[in-house]
């Protein structure tokens, strides 16, 4: 929830509009379907059901809303299940406000 906030703040900062942070796929499904955002960024590496590369297939299927996904070291698995969700791109961890920033606009 830490980065989350800190992602909430840098977005703000650069004249977007965060809807909610979740904690989990459920709340995220939850979330995203009370206010269809226009995006989502998923933490890959979401604990699960659904684990973040499900819930951006979730996302993208039943409500047409694409994601970005925040990422650290991964494997290749993981990185074939998140492609599978069509994401937009990939934010590397760790990051700082000039990248985070710099990706999202």
């Amino acid at each position: 929830m830490l980065i989350a906030s800190f992602i909430d703040a840098m977005l703000a900062i650069s004249g977007f509009r965060v809807v909610g942070i979740a904690g989990s796929g459920p709340e995220a499904l939850v979330l995203a379907a009370e206010t269809r955002p226009a995006l989502a960024l998923v933490d890959i590496r979401l604990n699960g059901p659904p684990d973040g590369a499900e819930l951006a297939c979730l996302l993208r299927n039943r409500l047409a809303i694409p994601a970005i996904f925040t990422l650290g070291p991964v494997d290749r698995e993981i990185l074939r299940r998140a492609n599978a969700a069509q994401p937009l791109g990939f934010i590397a961890k760790p990051f700082s406000p000039s990248t985070t920033v710099a990706l999202l606009i």
